[in-house]
């Protein structure tokens, strides 16, 4: 299964299998790794990936972490989220929570930001209307 990450003004999904074979793949640790450029919200980009047959990138580790931040320099939409339940994150892959990377003041929105992105080397917590040019 291909793993997405979603950046937010161009959408880089990452992705583990799935019939999405006209884009690069970068592999690491067992995955496939793909960046897909488009303008998408959180919620857009979670359905595009698993139409493809792929989820929004679900990072468990701080070596998967540390593989990323080289990936990336843009807000990129990850996997997480707490809309089901305030204050407790889930990955869309039901992996389990056990690793985090906020930057030093997050998460903080509250009811009002309930999808995960990654910025500067961390994770923030947004809405999912974001969607930036």
């Amino acid at each position: 299964m291909f793993r997405w990450l979603c950046l937010l003004s161009v959408c880089s999904l990452l992705v583990c299998g799935g019939d999405a074979l006209s884009q690069e793949r970068i592999p690491f640790n067992g995955h496939e790794y793909m960046l897909v450029e488009q303008e998408l919200t959180w919620e857009n980009a979670r359905t595009h990936a698993e139409s493809l047959g792929g989820y929004l990138a679900c990072i468990t580790t701080v070596e998967e972490q540390d593989f990323i931040n080289g990936l990336l320099d843009y807000y990129t939409w990850l996997g997480g989220m707490d809309e089901n339940s305030e204050g407790n994150w889930e990955w869309v892959s039901g992996e389990p929570w056990d690793y985090e990377c906020w930057l030093s003041t997050e998460p903080n929105g509250g009811v009002l930001e309930n999808y995960l992105w990654w910025h500067n080397n961390g994770w923030n917590d947004a809405a999912d209307h974001h969607v930036h040019q």
